[in-house]
């Protein structure tokens, strides 16, 4: 029975290219079951101690489950405010960075954290991308801090 659940989540999590994480999941959702009844908690602190759960996945659970406004900080969020606000992190993991979350924080709206959340993400994934960047259809050239160097480059 074990071996078909593992598939079932492999069958699930396999177009997103998350096969390799399907144990872990397995294990996780034996956990939520045990510790809190089968039902995920939206408390930040319960997620984070589950394993493989770091803020970032906390913090998305918290918005896209819950509702609740709280940024979520990826590697695309992290880039635009870098870009659109000088924001740079001290730290090796800009993930992990605090002054980074805090930033991000003050920005999210209290109704509509999902939409915001999802927008800056795809933003950050499409227009806004690490290497060649759409400046050209990007909306905050304006006052976007790289602009100058990044989109006159790319143009």
């Amino acid at each position: 029975m074990k071996k078909n659940r593992i598939s079932t989540i492999l069958r699930i999590i396999q177009p997103l290219g998350l096969s390799y994480k399907a144990n872990r999941l397995k294990f996780t959702a034996d956990i939520i079951v045990k510790k809190f009844g089968g039902v995920i908690p939206d408390d930040e602190e319960k997620l984070l101690e589950l394993p493989g759960v770091g803020r970032y996945i906390a913090s998305a659970v918290q918005v896209f489950a819950f509702g609740k406004p709280k940024a979520v900080l990826d590697t695309n969020v992290i880039r635009v405010h870098k870009r659109v606000f000088g924001i740079q992190s001290q730290k090796n993991r800009s993930r992990d960075d605090p002054y980074l979350w805090n930033f991000a924080q003050l920005l999210v709206p209290i109704s509509r954290a999902k939409e915001y959340n999802w927008g800056l993400i795809d933003y950050g994934a499409l227009v806004c991308k690490s290497s060649s960047p759409a400046c050209g259809e990007c909306v905050l050239q304006e006052m976007c801090v790289h602009s100058g160097t990044i989109c006159k480059r790319v143009r």
